[in-house]
């Protein structure tokens, strides 16, 4: 009989017959199988050599992602991030600066505050709580809030004064409610406190609705009269002619905004100074040199004969394409040209990107104006625009150069995967084919081998009882 290993084409068959022919027949097994292997051993080296491909991309992909998180970051230095906020008096305001902002003086004078309208729920008339997670001001299961003209319908999850607060809370009333005990602490008495979001004078009051015994409806007012507010004033950069809000943060410059924190004197303002700190820019310029000197390395380890697996493929000269994008840009007669204005070189030959400060800040103390015409902004215009346009076209999750080779590269080992099974199934069933094939064939020839061997002593056997005979008749003679 035969045995043999089951599994893939690497296995080795052992053919074990009984006949004189079964080395034979092991010899045709392994020779077909080698024969049927032939497209398993091409697609595994295609697997190995995409997977070495896949780890050069994913290295390249780590050194571009983080990149691109340089360049968003030059973003943010050249926009908010950039500008220092000095409030002359940090008692009466605040100042927060978004993109759109601009370096100069402004100041605000606060005459008013302003105040929130409140209300709280009544004292008699109402279910007394003393359990706020159990039972509420009212056994009603809907509430009208009226605030200023605008009403709104409020549904808590539960009759209790947690559900109703949440219910208010979760709505667009722009209200805000809390729980406050009038009480003892041993004795306590839990009130609904109802505060406006907007500073002004709307009012606000919370209705419970019910039906009478005959079932027309009944509306129970919940809270006592409610103490207004007002609107905030204040004269914005030395502005004679006072403004109100509803909001105790104005904006007093495109990206400036400012909170009123206290009341000014009478007459008097209080100065706001934006400047831009060429610091913030520099350590944004250094880290985006140091990644894209990053990349350009990663890079350049797939090029010429001792290339990465990556060596020959387009994609490596889509990313360098997109690279010297980024290096490359200029603005021709502006005061600021190029990033070498402002301390950043590239040299073409040795492809490496170095930064020196003291061009950066000779730069930033001629013209800061020239250095932001020059870096504009991610969206619209300027350096930053077009290297955000460059790193999209390498990263963009469903675009970008470098992540769609990623997803081709993983689709095709996956479907290589799926081959190599499916032609290992086929050589296993050919493997458990031929094995059973021969040793039907090696069981019949050991059996005709076996007959012969029989038939053969047999005629042997008569021979020599022949010679024994005709030897007794000679004797006699």
């Amino acid at each position: 009989m035969a045995s043999s290993t089951s599994g893939t084409s690497s296995n080795t068959v052992t053919f074990t017959g009984t006949s004189r022919y079964s080395q034979d027949f092991q010899n045709l097994i392994n020779r077909s199988l080698a024969i049927a292997s032939l497209p398993i051993t091409q697609l595994d080296s295609d697997v190995t050599q995409l997977s070495s491909e896949g780890s050069a991309l994913s290295d390249l992909n780590t050194k571009f992602s983080t990149l691109s998180d340089a360049v968003n970051g030059l973003v943010t230095a050249m926009g908010s991030g950039s500008f220092n906020a000095d409030v002359q008096d940090p008692s009466i305001a605040s100042a927060a600066v978004t993109d759109g902002a601009m370096e100069g003086n402004y100041s605000i004078e606060v005459d008013s505050l302003g105040a929130y309208t409140t209300a709280q729920s009544l004292d008699s008339g109402n279910l007394k709580v003393t359990d706020p997670s159990a039972t509420s001001i009212s056994t009603a299961t809907n509430y009208t809030l009226t605030v200023g003209s605008n009403t709104y319908s409020i549904t808590p999850d539960s009759n209790s004064l947690y559900s109703l607060a949440d219910a208010i809370n979760s709505s667009s009333a722009g209200v805000q409610a809390s729980i406050v005990n009038q009480g003892s602490t041993s004795n306590p008495d839990y009130r609904l406190s109802l505060q406006n979001s907007s500073l002004g004078t709307d009012s606000i009051d919370l209705t419970a609705n019910t039906v009478d015994g005959s079932g027309h409806p009944v509306r129970t007012d919940l809270m006592a009269a409610p103490v207004l507010g007002s609107l905030a004033t204040y004269k914005p950069n030395g502005s004679a002619q006072q403004q109100t809000s509803d909001s105790r943060t104005v904006t007093l410059a495109p990206g400036l905004n400012v909170t009123m924190l206290g009341q000014s004197p009478a007459g008097q303002s209080t100065s706001i100074t934006l400047t831009r700190q060429s610091e913030t820019i520099g350590t944004a310029l250094q880290t985006f040199v140091k990644d894209y000197q990053a990349a350009q390395d990663d890079l350049n380890q797939q090029r010429g004969t001792a290339g990465g697996a990556l060596a020959g493929q387009s994609i490596v000269y889509e990313l360098q394409d997109a690279l010297n994008q980024i290096s490359g840009y200029g603005q021709p007669g502006s005061a600021v040209a190029s990033l070498s204005d402002l301390g950043v070189t590239f040299d073409k030959t040795t492809f490496k990107m170095t930064f020196d400060e003291p061009t950066f800040l000779s730069a930033t103390l001629g013209s800061m104006s020239g250095i932001t015409a020059f870096m504009g902004d991610g969206t619209t215009s300027g350096f930053l625009k077009s290297a955000t346009a460059a790193m999209a076209s390498v990263e963009d999750p469903t675009q970008g150069t470098l992540r769609t080779a990623i997803t081709d590269n993983q689709t095709h080992i996956t479907n290589d995967n799926a081959r190599i099974a499916t032609e290992t199934a086929q050589v296993d069933k050919l493997q458990t084919n031929l094995t059973n094939q021969m040793d039907a064939a090696d069981a019949l020839i050991s059996s005709m081998e076996q007959q012969y061997t029989v038939i053969s002593n047999l005629f042997s056997a008569m021979d020599s009882s022949s010679g024994t005979s005709s030897t007794a008749t000679n004797s006699l003679a």
